[in-house]
């Protein structure tokens, strides 16, 4: 199951808008099994693939705050340092779509 996720996730940065919106729906729809859940897809979302590209940083915060606003995460549910810690680090990005995403996942987080 990871390694479905590890894909979905990959393609949801790619330029080909089709892949990337089916991919998109296919993580938010198996969030709510258990072996691919949301907590195991926000794990994924901050693991550091390895890539500064911005398209896959805007859509993996993309999906961590729909994540967060589906499922009504909060801290008895998941770690909120965790992603407080992954979103502060997305604010010393350049990019300003990365920054603003980032500030928006904390927002979320505390709704």
């Amino acid at each position: 199951m990871n390694s479905i996720i590890e894909s979905l996730m990959t393609k949801i940065g790619q330029d080909n808008i089709q892949l990337k919106n089916h991919s998109y729906e296919a993580l938010l729809k198996i969030s709510n099994y258990p072996l691919t859940d949301y907590a195991v897809q926000i794990d994924k979302v901050m693991v550091d693939s390895g890539t500064s590209d911005q398209r896959h940083l805007t859509a993996k915060l993309t999906l961590l705050q729909d994540l967060i606003v589906q499922h009504k995460v909060n801290d008895q549910m998941y770690d909120a340092g965790k992603i407080a810690d992954f979103s502060i680090k997305q604010l010393d990005r350049d990019e300003a779509e990365v920054k603003a995403l980032g500030y928006i996942v904390l927002l979320r987080q505390h709704e």
